[in-house]
């Protein structure tokens, strides 16, 4: 608590100084600057990215441009909020909180944010700074080991002897068995069962109706609820499109996804679905009661927009080889 205040402090200060220094020559042209909360942050919490923009009314800002934020395999942009105006000393400013998480540790930055604006008829741009953010992992109990105490040698007993025995036992059966099977005669020997193959998309429903009979996130097993769902989406995504989900990440696997043809709005819930899955098992996050429903409408309508097309033959994509019933 008093962290965050310390910090929502600095950010008034920081803003309150860019408006003095900005009021003080008021023919500036546009001054753009990104900051935030801290350069340390745990593998899965949230930030927030604060972005401030100043300039005087003879500017015309044209663009600005987030594709670096969104195009960094690192970096993950949660939510881009909206703009608040704020007119003073005969400039406009601009300021915006956008928030962020990375899911791996070690050291990463946050990508530049470039702003194209015109001035006196001229196209100019100015980008704020990378900043550097180091990414911990929860640090782990050590596990003390005892010393090593002596082995102490029992006397021989017929329980010993036993294993040898059974050995014994199922080396002559397995020969009879062996001789058997040779020397019988006018018996056919039937062949195996074949091999079964069902519908990638009959398994996954399947695998739904269970888990939402199990009703895990209505008695606080969000973490397994969650968990499990999005193991579901994977496994389907590996049956019906021979892609590398249940070993992959979330970025990787929303990388694979941008080859095969979903629309926008499967990819968006798709997104949704990994992203926060992961940060109920990495961050601990606690999502509201309605999104574990909304997950489960997601997971189930992309199963069935995306199941193959129903022949004459039967199916004849996303099929799964199992053993016999």
């Amino acid at each position: 608590m008093i962290r965050n205040r310390i910090m929502k402090i600095k950010r008034i200060i920081s803003i309150v100084l860019v408006c003095f220094l900005l009021a003080v020559n008021t023919n500036a042209q546009l001054a753009v600057s990104a900051n935030v909360d801290s350069t340390r942050m745990m593998i899965g919490d949230h930030m927030q990215l604060h972005l401030s923009i100043q300039y005087p009314p003879s500017v015309n800002i044209t663009k600005i441009d987030y594709s670096g934020l969104e195009q960094d395999e690192d970096f993950e942009l949660l939510k881009n909020g909206n703009f608040d105006t704020l007119n003073q000393g005969g400039l406009v400013i601009l300021h915006k909180d956008l928030l962020f998480s990375f899911y791996d540790s070690g050291a990463f930055y946050v990508p530049a944010i470039k702003v194209d604006y015109s001035i006196n008829g001229q196209n100019q741009f100015k980008s704020t700074y990378k900043i550097q953010v180091d990414v911990m992992t929860p640090e782990q109990d050590s596990v003390y080991l005892t010393a090593i105490k002596p082995i102490i040698k029992e006397a021989r007993t017929w329980r010993d002897l036993l294993p040898i025995f059974l050995s014994v036992l199922a080396l002559i059966l397995i020969v009879g068995l062996i001789f058997y099977l040779v020397n019988r005669k006018g018996k056919e020997v039937a062949p195996p069962p074949p091999v079964r193959k069902v519908p990638a998309h009959e398994i996954a429903n399947d695998k739904l109706d269970g888990l939402k009979k199990k009703q895990l996130w209505q008695n606080g097993e969000v973490k397994a609820y969650q968990s499990e769902l999005t193991y579901i989406v994977r496994e389907y995504l590996e049956n019906r499109y021979d892609a590398q989900a249940l070993e992959s990440t979330t970025s990787e696997i929303l990388g694979q996804l941008k080859s095969l043809d979903f629309d926008d709005a499967m990819k968006s819930q798709l997104r949704e679905m990994l992203e926060l899955a992961d940060m109920v098992k990495f961050a601990k996050a606690e999502p509201p009661i309605e999104a574990h429903e909304r997950l489960m409408n997601y997971a189930e309508s992309f199963v069935e927009k995306t199941k193959p097309e129903l022949t004459e033959e039967g199916y004849k994509e996303g099929l799964v080889e199992l053993p016999p019933e």
